[in-house]
């Protein structure tokens, strides 16, 4: 595993980024349905469904992050 860099990331560094990822997912989701003779690959869904889960999780993260300390 990478040493970690930048130890000073805002949470809209992570959200820059975690929306960079959505969309890299997103596309490569849409290249192997466009790709698959059956659009309704098991393989083509279990990855549309992974990028949907990332998303929601990454929802969740920003969500709890920005709740105030108590």
């Amino acid at each position: 595993m990478e040493a970690r860099e930048h130890t000073d990331c805002t949470i809209q560094d992570f959200e820059r980024k975690a929306q960079e990822l959505t969309s890299i997912m997103l596309i490569i989701c849409e290249k192997r349905l466009h790709s698959a003779d059956d659009l309704n690959s098991p393989v083509g869904n279990a990855l549309a469904e992974a990028a949907l889960a990332v998303k929601a999780g990454i929802r969740t993260f920003v969500f709890v992050e920005r709740l105030p300390d108590k």
